[in-house]
């Protein structure tokens, strides 16, 4: 009897268990499985590898209460604020106007960087050539979303604007010589917007003043709205709303 055969069996055996053991590792390795077992944590190089983008469902409230408004046909007859308290109320009502010509969009950015999308409602004219407004500004603080900006300060008579390096820039108007310009950073938190204002008056002959304060008193050393502007734009570039291929409300 050959003594030599079971022992030949066992290692075969033995030798299958050991392959089925290493496919297995170098699977879960692939996969990504191996630091759950391990209870390892990923290194922060590979949290920010893949871009952690945020959808529709943790934004639908908002735009869910944008189509509502939309459809809304009594609106104009209501306060806006009341029934419909995420919604751009001067904007809405413009949009139920006769003849207004406007659709209402939404698009994702990050706005700050941080791997989360924020959620900007838009609007824009359909006469040809018009180009998308922002007038809505949500982020979403891990259980809902949140208004970075009032939205009732954009639209009709103000303009926003997002550079690349994550400022808000919004001018406003308070008549033909005066406004408002803002610019808006967001803070570490990813949900509130720290603001810095600045108020600006043109004189008769053209020459502008800008304050720190609504009543003028605090008369600040900048002479252009370059000058303001550059102090947060810093070279950077003003994001391509175009670019972020707008979404229609109400489709």
């Amino acid at each position: 009897m050959d003594d030599n055969k079971p022992k030949s069996n066992i290692l075969k055996v033995l030798l299958i268990i050991v392959l089925i053991i290493i496919v297995g590792l170098i699977v879960l390795e692939k996969t990504g499985n191996m630091d759950k077992i391990l209870g390892k944590k990923p290194e922060a190089s590979e949290v920010t590898e893949d871009k952690v983008t945020t959808n529709d469902e943790e934004y639908e409230g908002i735009i869910n209460e944008y189509e509502e408004a939309m459809k809304d046909k009594e609106i104009a007859n209501e306060i806006v604020e009341d029934k419909y308290k995420n919604v751009n109320s001067t904007i809405i009502h413009y949009y139920h106007a006769n003849n207004s010509g406007i659709k209402l969009y939404y698009a994702y950015y990050d706005i700050n960087n941080d791997n989360k999308d924020e959620l900007l409602i838009l609007d824009k004219s359909d006469v040809a050539n018009s180009k998308y407004s922002i007038i809505g500004v949500f982020a979403y603080n891990g259980e809902k979303p949140v208004k970075l900006i009032d939205s009732n300060t954009l639209g009709d008579r103000s303009n926003l604007e997002i550079f690349s390096n994550g400022v808000m820039y919004l001018r406003g108007s308070g008549g033909a010589s005066s406004g408002i310009l803002e610019f808006y950073t967001i803070e570490a938190d990813g949900y509130k917007a720290k603001v810095n204002t600045y108020y600006y008056q043109y004189d008769d002959s053209g020459k502008v003043s800008f304050y720190s304060d609504e009543e003028n008193k605090n008369k600040l050393d900048y002479t252009s709205m370059d000058e303001v502007i550059e102090l947060y734009k810093k070279n950077s570039n003003v994001v391509n709303l175009e670019a972020l291929k707008p979404v229609e409300l109400g489709k």
